[in-house]
């Protein structure tokens, strides 16, 4: 049989065998075209190699071996077979007839190969590996031969695109089934959502509508109509029937919107209506979207209409509401102004008006004078973001005068909880602030007039000291015998007992002056209370009573007014010196100590204690337990304010055996006060 016509029955068979190209086994395919070639050209090795997918290397699909299984797996990466591939790529077939020629392309591949015949593989037009036919032996293939391969190399790339298609079926196939069934989903969805909407559409008492410019169709949504008693014949179709049954007042009104919207270049139309229905008057208001052709005119325009009557009826009610809540507020006795998210005024009171219409117009908020260092725009900006800001007492100082203020700024929000605006109140308090400055000042003298025998006493006691020395002086002069050695002890006794009474009077001239407007400064609380003991000791001790002052450390600084301090000091004092007077072992005693960041001042005396119904009304203005005519009961009112207004605390103790009233004053860390005068110092320098 001749070679050529073998060759064609080989290559009938495997082209009449369907399972080659079912896609569903590639190796099984190319095997079974493997050993076909083998077979037919009687060679021992006959493989299919394919390029990466990046076409780097070139891998080995599989190789069929005569009397052995067939191999693959090994790779030739495409950079050491550059020269092989150009060959390839430019040929039908390569055949290397000699060992030589194989070495000199391929280097030492396969040592048993003595001749190849390689074949590229071509798929969807494309180069994707090659056929390669090894022999041991030196072959004499004939154009037959090579014709053959080279079918055989077309039939592996049909095995390769069956594959291809087989794959690229399944997952068309996949796909379809998923859009079928997204399909099927986003169908069952839109039927949901359509019954939602006429759900929502009637749970909203809202309707729809259309209306076509190009025929004048008006289509109204009978459920919505029928619900105000419009029905059958009587439901309007175009828009000169539809305004028949609008008020008359507004029938011109929605006539003219309508016709606007048409002509002009917005999408969107709104407006708001009464409907006459069986029932009475509707209010409706109507929200729409024209579309327009090419050319900008005007096709058809659809929307919804809505039911508001509860909404017009409650946007009249809020009116009201806001009238009285202006009125409300007008009326209020204290200077107040309610403001907007953007500072205008919404409503005022009619004593802010005459309070502060000097300085803020009470329409615009616009300042008509400066209220100095204050920055109220400032502080309500920081009230916008939830903040309450206030204060009891703050003196503002002009060129010509000064005021006291107590302030308050504080969100107001609405029903929500959504902050819309700041509430400020100010209040001029400068008439109250001097009536207390009066009161305590006269409580200071109270308590000056309280201590005034002591002091008289402390200060002729001095006295009585220099007069005797004085007359030694004298005497020693007349009998000539006064030397100087005993006169320099005269006078340096007389100097030390001047400065005594000078140190009194100093200090009655602190204690008795106008001090509440001071400067606060950093002072040691021990060196306070020593400069009140030199008003009030001589009096304590002349009446057998002790006195003792207890410290635990060398200084505790505060920032204070001492004079105020010290007036606090005193009026304990001397409400013990009161209590404690007719005892038989009478005391007082002064501790200081530092409990955490404050500094704790206790004035104790040897009193038992005070009754309870007593302790709940000693901080109350002009409450006092001594005889008409010896106290104001000021005292402690007084004092609390004071030490409240240091950022302090005065209380009672109960938990002592003994009467003890407690201060508590933040103490200032001098380290840190010292070292931030140094950088301010640095930085002034």
């Amino acid at each position: 049989m001749p070679k050529s016509h073998q060759y064609f029955i080989v290559q009938s068979s495997l082209v009449q065998n369907k399972e080659l190209f079912d896609g569903e086994n590639r190796f099984r395919s190319l095997e079974t075209i493997c050993k076909k070639v083998s077979e037919a050209l009687k060679v021992g090795r006959v493989g299919v190699w394919l390029f990466s997918n990046d076409q780097t290397a070139l891998i080995e699909e599989i190789t069929v071996i005569s009397d052995s299984e067939p191999t693959q797996g090994k790779i030739f990466f495409a950079e050491k077979l550059r020269t092989y591939l150009n060959l390839m790529k430019g040929s039908r077939i390569v055949h290397f007839k000699t060992r030589s020629e194989i070495v000199e392309v391929l280097g030492d591949y396969q040592e048993e190969v003595m001749c190849m015949m390689d074949i590229p593989i071509y798929s969807d037009g494309v180069m994707v590996g090659v056929v390669c036919v090894e022999s041991n032996k030196i072959e004499n293939w004939d154009k037959h031969d090579e014709v053959f391969v080279a079918t055989c190399a077309d039939l592996v790339g049909r095995v390769l695109e069956a594959e291809k298609r087989q794959i690229y079926s399944k997952e068309l196939n996949q796909r379809i089934i998923f859009l079928e069934h997204n399909l099927k989903k986003r169908i069952a969805e839109l039927h949901d959502a359509n019954t939602d909407l006429e759900f929502a559409l009637d749970s909203a008492q809202a309707g729809k509508w259309t209306l076509d410019f190009r025929t004048g169709e008006l289509v109204l949504d009978q459920n919505w109509f029928a619900k105000a008693g419009i029905i059958g014949d009587s439901l309007p179709k175009n828009m000169d029937e539809f305004v028949e049954i609008v008020h008359p007042e507004d029938r011109h009104r929605v006539k003219e919107e309508v016709e606007i919207a048409s002509q002009g270049n917005t999408e969107h139309y709104e407006t708001r209506y009464r409907l006459l229905t069986k029932s009475g008057i509707q209010w409706c208001m109507e929200r729409g979207r024209i579309t327009r052709d090419r050319d900008g005119k005007a096709k058809k325009m659809a929307g919804m209409n809505f039911d508001i009557t509860a909404l017009v009826h409650w946007e009249r009610d809020l009116s009201i509401s806001e009238s009285q809540l202006k009125s409300m507020i007008q009326s209020i006795p204290s200077p107040m102004a309610m403001l907007d998210r953007n500072f205008k005024m919404i409503a005022y009171s009619n004593r802010w008006v005459e309070e502060w219409s000097d300085y803020v117009d009470p329409h615009t908020f616009e300042p008509n004078k400066s209220f100095a260092s204050k920055d109220w725009l400032k502080l309500s900006e920081r009230a916008l973001k939830g903040e309450t800001l206030q204060s009891d007492g703050e003196c503002i100082e002009y060129p010509d005068h000064s005021i006291w203020i107590r302030w308050l700024i504080k969100p107001w929000r609405d029903t929500e909880g959504l902050i819309k605006g700041v509430v400020l109140m100010i209040e001029n308090i400068t008439a109250k602030k001097e009536a207390e400055m009066q009161l305590s000042h006269a409580s200071k003298l109270s308590a000056l007039g309280e201590m005034a025998g002591g002091i008289a006493h402390e200060i002729n006691n001095p006295l009585s000291i220099i007069k005797g020395y004085l007359d030694l002086i004298k005497r020693h002069h007349q009998r000539g015998n006064l030397d100087r050695e005993i006169l320099d002890v005269y006078l340096g006794k007389m100097d030390v007992t001047v400065g005594r009474i000078s140190r009194i009077v100093n200090g009655m001239k602190r204690f008795s002056r106008e001090s509440s407007m001071d400067e606060k400064s950093i002072h040691d609380v021990v060196r306070i209370i020593e400069d009140t003991f030199d008003i009030c000791q001589e009096r304590i001790i002349n009446n057998g009573i002790l006195l003792e002052l207890n410290d635990e450390s060398e200084s505790h600084h505060i920032f204070c007014r001492p004079v105020e301090i010290s007036q606090v000091i005193l009026n304990l004092i001397n409400n013990s010196f009161f209590a404690v007077a007719d005892e038989i072992h009478p005391w007082i005693k002064v501790n200081v100590l530092e409990r955490g960041e404050s500094v704790i001042i206790e004035v104790m005396d040897s009193g038992h204690g005070i009754s309870h119904n007593v302790q709940q009304k000693i901080f109350q203005p002009f409450f006092t337990t001594k005889e008409v005519g010896e106290g104001t009961g000021l005292g402690l009112s007084i004092s609390r304010g004071i030490i409240e207004e240091h950022g302090g605390k005065i209380y009672y103790d109960n938990t002592k055996a003994n009467t003890t009233f407690v201060i508590e004053l933040p103490l200032v860390n001098m380290e840190d006060t010292q070292n931030l005068l140094r950088n301010s110092n640095h930085l002034n320098s």
